[in-house]
């Protein structure tokens, strides 16, 4: 998702709407969905629920009033 809102403009085109020319992978949408996920391991389920629910929010509120 993120490489998509990237590529479209919403989010910052150079960190997630870059390729890499080589590896035809987003190397940054990797890095910082590992980054994401590896600090998801200290948060506990309810705080877990809260920050995905806020997130989504958030994102559809950004896409709707752009």
């Amino acid at each position: 998702m993120p490489i998509a809102l990237g590529r479209d403009g919403v989010l910052f085109k150079k960190v997630f709407g870059f390729v890499h020319p080589r590896l035809a992978t987003p190397v940054y949408n990797v890095i910082l969905t590992g980054l994401l996920a590896c600090s998801a391991l200290f948060l506990s389920l309810h705080a877990a629920t809260s920050l995905i629910n806020f997130g989504a929010f958030t994102l559809s509120l950004l896409l709707i009033f752009q």
